[in-house]
């Protein structure tokens, strides 16, 4: 295996012997940004439907279903068209709905695994990441300078033109990219202004 170009913390935790995924997840980092597993990350959730699953998924289908608070149901004809919509009878106030819309979200049971790790990853911080952390904070922003190229254009550019940047922008021989004044004078800056391509 190539060596691991990355900071010594990293190098000291890594183990050769498990895949790039597998140390990722055991050192607490995520392998990827993307939400969707892929590659062998999946796991087959538990099949919760039961009996009565089943029964309501029937009556559903054939329109016996218990219609929920505030839910309704379109009846069609053969054709497709609306013949009468049918609404949950309730008498309820509008102070009773106002606490409806109050009410705590609940987790279902196949997803509390994966709830709970989130959780546990977030409140647990190994040392490896802490050390990360305050490594990535110490990093200092690198300046950016024009390639040799470029500051070479540059100066045919200044020397030709002076500070007149908009009859650059027009010059088609000069500037072939079709660069505007805007992107002109801001690559001037990157290189140090105009008094540096003089």
């Amino acid at each position: 295996m190539p060596p691991l170009k990355a900071p010594k913390a990293l190098q000291d935790a890594w183990d050769s012997q498990l895949t790039v995924k597998q140390n990722y997840a055991r050192l607490g980092l995520l392998s990827t940004l993307n939400p969707r597993a892929k590659g062998g990350s999946e796991f087959k959730v538990p099949s919760t439907s039961t009996v009565q699953d089943v029964q309501e998924a029937q009556n559903v289908a054939e329109g016996r279903a218990q219609l929920s608070v505030g839910r309704g149901r379109i009846i069609r004809d053969e054709n497709g068209n609306i013949v009468d919509i049918e609404m949950e009878e309730t008498e309820e106030t509008e102070a009773g709905r106002d606490d409806e819309d109050e009410e705590v979200l609940e987790i279902p049971p196949e997803a509390e695994k994966w709830v709970a790790q989130t959780h546990a990853q977030k409140s647990e911080k190994s040392d490896l990441i802490k050390e990360l952390e305050t490594l990535s904070q110490r990093v200092s922003k690198v300046p950016r300078t024009a390639s040799g190229g470029e500051r070479a254009w540059l100066k045919q550019v200044v020397a030709t033109y002076g500070d007149d940047l908009e009859a650059v922008a027009r010059d088609r021989k000069l500037n072939p990219w079709q660069r505007t004044a805007g992107e002109i004078r801001r690559s001037i800056a990157k290189a140090g202004g105009m008094q540096r391509l003089r």
